[in-house]
């Protein structure tokens, strides 16, 4: 019966340092991942209303939104930091964006003299970022003709 315990416990043990072995693995995985989707974006960030802030934010796979786009601009210095010498453009293609939440920049979203975060507009595009929601769906009330 103790030999069954130990045995036992000893499975446990073992399934337990394979399982953290995985998890360090996937951790890697993952942070290598990143650094690579993060590295794709050579200085610049796309941004268009039919994209995705899970795509890499190039401009064939382009952020859906200006939180996602500075998210990847934060990650890109913080894996970069002192190398980057280059400014970082977060390019806003033409369409209306609406936020969800307030646009929050911090001092270092700024960037460096060196390597500048510049937000603008796709050559030749308009571009409306609104701060309130669309309403539709309005029908005139019926009898109501003063208002």
């Amino acid at each position: 019966m103790q030999k069954t315990f130990v045995f036992v416990k000893f499975t446990i043990v073992n399934f337990t340092i394979k399982h953290c072995l995985v998890k360090r693995l996937l951790h890697t995985l993952l942070l290598f991942l990143g650094f690579y989707l993060v590295s794709d974006v050579k200085g610049q960030v796309y941004v268009a209303v039919n994209g995705s802030d899970v795509n890499t934010g190039t401009e064939e796979q382009p952020k859906a939104s200006l939180h996602g786009a500075l998210r990847a601009v934060r990650e890109m210095r913080r894996s970069n930091g002192a190398t980057l010498n280059r400014p970082i453009h977060i390019i806003i293609k033409e369409g209306t964006y609406y936020l969800a939440e307030p646009v929050v920049l911090r001092p270092e979203d700024a960037g460096t003299l060196q390597s500048p975060t510049i937000i603008q507009a796709a050559a030749n595009a308009t571009v409306n970022i609104s701060g309130g929601i669309q309403v539709t769906g309005w029908k005139k009330l019926a009898g109501s003709a003063d208002l």
